[in-house]
């Protein structure tokens, strides 16, 4: 999902939008950002996604979306 795509809640309450989205290449697999009320925003909540006139299941993760390897 990209920028612009409206965020509801599963009983179809208008939540928010997605600021940046694209594909992942270290979880290899779509991820995406964007702003919901503080409710909804707490890891593990399932919200979905209008895209294209059609509503896709999205999940709720903490930052980073993937923990960092490197060694200092």
């Amino acid at each position: 999902m990209r920028e612009g795509v409206e965020l509801f809640a599963p009983d179809g309450t208008p939540l928010g939008a997605i600021t940046s989205g694209g594909f992942g290449p270290s979880v290899e697999a779509p991820i995406a950002m964007g702003y919901v009320a503080r409710a909804f925003a707490t890891p593990g909540t399932l919200l979905e996604g209008d895209l294209r006139s059609k509503r896709l299941p999205l999940t709720v993760v903490p930052m980073p979306f993937q923990p960092t390897t490197y060694k200092r």
